[in-house]
């Protein structure tokens, strides 16, 4: 009995095994089936240069293989579709649903007929809309969200967020969910709120914008703002410093300076929290000028003297046009040093961002003229555009400044002038070929149109130069992958450059690689920077070239042509390298002749 019992038993096992294996495939393939369903939201967007603008965004799922589909109308851009396959591995993180065993379907809808739909800033609410049709959650319909997505759920930083808030105040939405805010959005921001009824939140990650975005209609977003300073990378090295790199450190140096005179002499900045934020930014970007990286610092300060200029202003009815007149003042009053053989850079650059400056004030100019009415939202708009205008002016006067210390021989107009125009018209005709528009493209060819009309000839050469590099990134983005972009940035953040602004742009980029979370990510969003060093170092290293300006960039002499071997004279280095190949030569015949006894000896048994 006990022989029996004990064989029995084994016998048993295998069905008892099956019987559980069938009951947790069961389980899985419950896990794994996919939902039919759909959620929407409200996606604000930037439209071109008519400010902010509303797209409805669909998602739905059903059971499938992994396919991730989206709308051919409007044409949708190479760094959305890269953002909805980072938004779907998001979305899908931590559910019992399989990415692999789904289908997923992206509609966007314009009812203004936009024909195209691109960049990053669409991530957060797509991965929102995903993860409601996933779980089965109700997305309200008051609010909207904007921000890029990124590993591990977190929200990346993205612009136009002021026009984006407008544009979903102006569809009578209650709130917008945003990533970090800059001071001045902030400011401009709680005065729409206060007006509108609208509140704008900063959100960090994908739990915190679920939570608001999937309670009911109505309720009370409250709003949210941190004062933080920029994160200054661990693993920042230090460049080294040509004579034109530390001649850009002084403008820096002279901005920063200008930017902790009037964040802390006086007013709210000067007090706390403020004042301990802006004196960290100052100490900051002097650490980053004596590293080498006096764009960066300079760009900094920049920003952070708009944040200041809109703390001091007056909590309603701004004088738009009084601060265009201290603007035009600068403008008019800037230096405007003759070009020579050894300063052309520095007016190139100096002079293009006198001529931005103008071309901004035309544009408010154009927005006073066409709107009907302005309300008090409007009107810090407007003074934010002018705060960017006065910094290019002082920045062109601080360019502009080093230019006239510059002696030189004169250079041949005629030539930069058929240079410059050659130029122009080319990046409008690769303008006119690129699908996807590049508003930001346009706007410089506009101003290298300006700068042309009024003989600005080496500002207009800038402005081609950025032109070409910010179309060779939008390329990039069309042609290749994440991975295949951060690899281009890295190999142009490694290239030796001799022109200031390759070496300016190209410094910019490397602090943008350097801050990325990784190697690759920083390199993804340093591209179009490095592209636009790149296209600098291009340019003026072609002009130098034309018209013997002194950039330190030469003609690259092409290699001897390679003799025919029977005309060589073998010397004992030839002779050595012909006994090598003769022995590497016997060797293989001795290896072959191996093998191929073995292989006989195997086909023979």
């Amino acid at each position: 009995m006990d022989s029996s019992r004990h064989f029995a038993q084994p016998r048993l096992l295998p069905i008892f095994a099956f019987l559980a294996a069938l009951i947790s495939l069961t389980g899985a393939a419950q896990a794994l089936a996919c939902p039919v369903s759909s959620a929407s939201i409200m996606v604000p967007a930037v439209v071109g240069q008519q400010g902010g603008g509303l797209l409805r965004l669909t998602v739905r799922t059903e059971p499938g293989n992994g396919s991730v589909l989206t709308t051919i109308v409007p044409i949708v851009g190479p760094a959305t579709q890269a953002s909805q396959s980072q938004a779907v591995s998001e979305a899908f993180r931590g559910l019992q649903y399989s990415q692999n065993q789904c289908e997923v379907e992206f509609f966007f809808s314009d009812p203004n007929g936009a024909p195209s739909v691109d960049g990053p800033s669409a991530g957060m609410a797509m991965t929102v809309a995903l993860r409601a049709a996933l779980t089965n959650k109700t997305v309200r319909r008051d609010i909207s969200i904007t921000g890029e997505i990124l590993p591990g759920g977190k929200i990346g930083l993205v612009g136009g967020i002021i026009d984006k808030a407008q544009a979903s105040a102006r569809y009578g939405l209650h709130a917008i969910l945003t990533p970090k805010q800059e001071i001045y959005e902030n400011i401009v921001l709680t005065r729409l709120g206060t007006e509108s009824n609208f509140t704008a939140a900063e959100i960090g990650n994908l739990d915190e914008a679920m939570a608001i975005a999937t309670a009911p209609d109505n309720t009370p977003v409250t709003p949210k703002f941190s004062l933080k300073n920029r994160v200054m990378p661990d693993n920042l090295p230090a460049r080294e410093q040509n004579g034109n790199d530390l001649l850009f450190a002084k403008v820096a140096m002279r901005i920063n300076s200008a930017m902790e005179n009037r964040t802390l002499a006086s007013g709210i900045g000067a007090k706390p929290p403020y004042s301990t934020f802006f004196r960290t930014e100052i100490s900051q970007n002097e650490r980053l000028i004596s590293m080498g990286y006096g764009y960066t610092a300079a760009n900094n300060a920049f920003l952070s003297q708009v944040d200041a200029a809109f703390l001091n202003l007056p909590s309603a009815d701004p004088d738009v046009e009084a601060e265009m007149a201290v603007a035009k003042g600068c403008i008019d009053n800037a230096p405007r040093p003759a070009v020579n053989s050894q300063n052309l850079e520095w007016v190139a650059g100096g002079t293009a961002r006198l001529n931005w400056a103008r071309q901004k004030l035309d544009d408010v100019n154009k927005t006073l003229a066409s709107a009907e009415s302005s309300s008090s939202e409007d009107r810090y708009t407007d003074m934010r555009e002018i705060y960017y205008a006065e910094g290019w002016c002082q920045a062109g006067s601080e360019l502009n400044t080093i230019a006239g210390t510059i002696e030189g021989s004169a250079l041949n107009d005629t030539v930069l002038e058929g240079l410059a125009r050659r130029r122009v018209d080319e990046e409008a005709a690769l303008l006119a070929q690129n699908d996807m528009a590049n508003g930001d493209a346009e706007w410089h060819w506009t101003v290298a149109n300006r700068s042309l009309a009024e003989k600005d000839y080496a500002a207009a050469l800038f402005d081609a130069a950025y032109i070409s590099g910010s179309q060779a990134a939008a390329i990039d983005n069309l042609n290749s992958s994440g991975s295949a972009s951060a690899r281009q940035a890295l190999r142009i953040a490694d290239t030796p450059m001799k022109t200031v602004w390759g070496r300016t742009y190209q410094s910019q980029g490397a602090f943008i690689i350097a801050q990325g979370n990784s190697s690759e990510t920083g390199a993804a969003g340093a591209n179009q920077v490095l592209r636009i060093a790149q296209a600098m170092e291009d340019e003026f290293g072609l002009v130098g070239n034309s018209t013997g300006m002194d950039t330190g960039v030469k003609a690259v002499t092409p290699p001897p042509a390679i003799k025919p071997a029977g005309m060589r004279v073998i010397g004992f280095p030839d002779a050595l390298e012909v006994a090598v190949a003769v022995s590497v030569v016997l060797a293989v015949l001795l290896l072959g002749v191996s093998i191929g006894r073995r292989m006989k000896e195997r086909r023979a048994y």
